[in-house]
């Protein structure tokens, strides 16, 4: 027998119908598929804003950036963690901000 936990919860009727949607949109065909990835992305951001990075959407093409705000963000930031030294192969393409950005972003 396999050590899971059974996990159930409520939602209203809006709640279910953007989780399906979302399902559809994504390819995804289960619900613990689903809530696999949202515990990735969560994970990544939740780490990220440790770190002291923002999670952001940029828009390139009119160049604007716009910074995620979530309470479990600013919470997560509060514990933040020292970088780990990692190895540099190569530089990414880096994005001017102050370019990029249409109008400042406000923490």
């Amino acid at each position: 027998m396999k050590d899971t936990i059974r996990w159930q919860m409520d939602l209203v009727p809006q709640q279910a119908d953007l989780l399906d949607n979302l399902m559809k949109v994504g390819g995804i065909s289960t619900k613990k598929e689903l809530v696999n990835n949202a515990l990735t992305l969560l994970e990544w951001a939740i780490e990220e804003s440790q770190k002291g990075n923002g999670i952001a959407s940029i828009d390139e093409g009119r160049k604007i950036v716009e910074k995620l705000r979530m309470p479990i963000l600013s919470n997560a930031a509060l514990f933040q963690k020292a970088p780990a030294p990692r190895e540099v192969i190569s530089q990414p393409e880096q994005i001017p901000m102050a370019a990029a950005m249409m109008t400042p972003i406000d923490d």
